[in-house]
Parts: structure tokens; sequence; C-alpha cells
């Protein structure tokens, strides 16, 4: 769970993206960047049907402590509290 000022989403987006290559699995690191200030990361995988999954491992409290997935993420959107300006992908 997102624990504030001690384990934040750019340590699960490492972890995760360093365990899922460890076991020879290719992982993005997503860094988001807010309108309304700050930014926020998460992971993408790119799939067998060219889709791109991307995964939010935060447990953050708009997500209920659950870690999602979802295949859709674009400039303009709403996540979490902001409005996405900018999406740089790390793959």
């Amino acid at each position: 769970m997102y624990l504030p000022n001690s384990y934040i989403c750019v340590n699960y987006a490492t972890d995760l993206a360093n365990n899922s290559e460890a076991a020879g699995i290719k992982c993005g690191i997503i860094v988001l960047c807010f309108k309304e200030g700050g930014t926020h990361m998460l992971n993408a995988y790119r799939l067998t049907d060219g889709r791109t999954m991307y995964v939010e491992t935060t447990g953050s409290e708009g997500f209920a402590g659950s870690d999602i997935f979802f295949f859709e993420l674009k400039e303009g959107d709403i996540y979490l509290d902001g409005t996405v300006h900018r999406i740089y992908t790390f793959w």
C-alpha cells in the first residue's frame, strides 16, 4: 500500500519493472505529468496482440488499495485527481 514519504509510486514502478525484467518480461515505466502540477509513475507491458496494458500498483486510495490494469491512457485523461498533461514512457 502507498505510504506517503516512505514507499511511493516511483518505488512500486521500479520494483515491478526490475522484477519483470529479472523474469525475462519487458516492462515499461510510465511517468505522468499533470496539468495541476505533480507527477505519478506506473508501468506498462506490450501484449502479443499489439495492445499496451498499463498497471497501477501503488494501491492508491482512489483504487481502494487494489492493483489495477487498463488499456487506454492519453493526454487529457483524468487520472487519480489530475488531468494528464504529458506521458513519458521508458522501455
